[in-house]
């Protein structure tokens, strides 16, 4: 369920957007949610770009988590980067950790689950406190 399109509060334009996709087979993408967001795509094991509707100046960052009947098989996510400014594209990493030696590798969360997420941004060119 998506709370709002976006969520904009205080004079430097805050964004908050929510969003979610749905994982199938070989990590492909459906279901696809968040009026800020204009898509996903996987690029390759567990690399994903999602494409925002507008351009933001600054972002600050990237929350998530998993839903499903099975676990999503994932134990870290990571922005791998982002160019909110210029191409409207952040690129997150799904790891999952290998059986043989407990090290983290990319990997496609499972069939089935659901990635819900929240992005914050700025639209406002002007700097923050401290910034």
């Amino acid at each position: 369920m998506i709370l709002s399109d976006r969520i904009f509060c205080g004079p430097n334009d805050l964004v908050i957007l929510e969003g979610s996709f749905a994982v199938g087979a070989t990590g492909a993408v459906s279901a696809v949610k968040g009026n800020g967001v204009s898509g996903v795509v996987r690029n390759s094991a567990g690399n994903y770009t999602i494409t925002l509707l507008d351009a933001y100046n600054k972002f600050f960052g990237f929350a998530h988590t998993f839903f499903g009947t099975t676990g999503s098989g994932i134990s870290s996510v990571q922005v791998a980067s982002e160019t909110v400014a210029s191409t409207k594209t952040i690129v997150v990493q799904t790891y999952v950790i290998k059986t043989s030696d407990d090290t983290l590798e990319a990997g496609d969360p499972a069939d089935g689950c659901t990635l819900r997420f929240v992005i914050t941004l700025r639209r406002s060119s002007l700097k923050g406190k401290g910034e």
